[in-house]
């Protein structure tokens, strides 16, 4: 039975969450959902990062993880499916991914897959649901994408280090006010 966590800046008071369940449901009935949070600020990268990073390890290898979050694709941000430390994440090439790696990755896949529709709105529906379901049936990377170069992994290294030069990642607490998660050079 697949393990598929979801993971987005959404919120619940809309439709965006059922619709993505649906549509892995509807694909893959016997599917486990976890929702690992929907509470994400607003295209936050490293809030992204460190609560996945801190949240994946206690599933077990060979879940998938459907990353929501500034998730839109475009030639310089495409869509990739990543292996590493034996789970999949599937998101956008926006940087978010190399945030979570302390190591390079196994293998990292730019999706090619088409979607089921005619406009393109609502790529964690449309696409990484699809791309996740093909995944737990055992598709594997078959058919779906296209291996990018070895020399990828240091992009990776570069944007964490970037990013970890120049950031503190501090998430909201409710009613607790702001905890700051770490602190980095500045």
């Amino acid at each position: 039975m697949a393990i598929i966590t979801l993971t987005s800046d959404w919120g619940l008071s809309d439709h965006y969450v059922s619709a993505v369940k649906g549509a892995i449901i509807s694909r893959m009935p016997d599917a486990t959902i976890i929702d690992i949070t929907h509470s994400i600020s607003k295209f936050s990268l490293g809030e992204t990062a460190f609560i996945v990073k801190n949240a994946y390890t206690n599933f077990p290898k060979g879940s998938i993880h459907i990353i929501g979050v500034n998730s839109e694709s475009s030639i310089e941000m495409p869509h990739v499916v990543m292996l590493y430390d034996g789970h999949y994440f599937i998101g956008s090439d926006n940087g978010l991914l190399a945030l979570l790696c302390d190591k390079a990755p196994e293998q990292i896949i730019e999706i090619t897959v088409m979607q089921d529709s005619d406009y393109f709105t609502f790529p964690s529906r449309d696409i990484f649901a699809k791309v996740a379901c093909m995944i737990a049936e055992e598709l594997l990377f078959a058919g779906f994408g296209q291996k990018l170069h070895q020399g990828y992994h240091s992009v990776f290294r570069f944007v964490r280090q970037c990013f970890y030069q120049y950031h503190r990642i501090a998430v909201p607490r409710s009613g607790q006010g702001t905890q700051v998660l770490g602190l980095f050079q500045e």
